[in-house]
């Protein structure tokens, strides 16, 4: 990445760049900057640096409203089994966590632009976190069958319980 603008000369106007050491190391090995010499900037920390987290920082989202009652008919109607790969919390976890699932909108409520009668039955899915961040793992989302597809590719015993 280049910082634009890091520092002007005052004689002759020129700009100079601040390239990051993956730019600096591409470069080199292109054959770009034979010999030339770069300092590091003070965000690049070598390997001895501890790492932290936990800063916080302020989000700005969209978020779209969920209604409890389409939820519950949903798994009225489907279970809490996932509906890709046949994962239940309680069966594995014990009773503590049963009946937790995701539930899934098949059409995106992002996709839909705004506010429209949900039927419970045919527009959600109960799935799994696995399944449900594997689904939204690009845009637009993977649908549930090719989900399953990517399943039935990898031959990993785990079995779909509903349709």
């Amino acid at each position: 990445m280049v910082r634009w603008a890091a520092s002007r000369d005052a004689d002759s106007g020129h700009t100079a760049f601040v390239l990051r050491r993956p730019v600096v190391e591409a470069l080199h090995r292109l054959g770009f900057l034979a010999g030339a010499a770069f300092d590091l900037l003070p965000d690049e920390l070598d390997a001895s640096t501890p790492i932290r987290e936990g800063a916080r920082y302020q989000v700005l989202v969209n978020a779209y409203e969920r209604n409890s009652e389409a939820r519950r008919q949903c798994i009225a109607t489907h279970g809490t089994t996932c509906c890709i790969c046949g994962f239940s919390f309680g069966a594995v976890y014990g009773p503590e966590v049963e009946g937790y699932i995701h539930v899934h909108h098949v059409v995106p409520l992002s996709e839909v632009g705004g506010e429209y009668v949900v039927d419970p039955v045919d527009d959600l899915r109960p799935v799994c976190p696995n399944c449900h961040v594997v689904i939204h793992r690009r845009t637009p989302p993977y649908t549930i069958e090719q989900i399953r597809d990517l399943l039935d590719m990898q031959d990993c015993g785990l079995t779909r319980r509903c349709t």
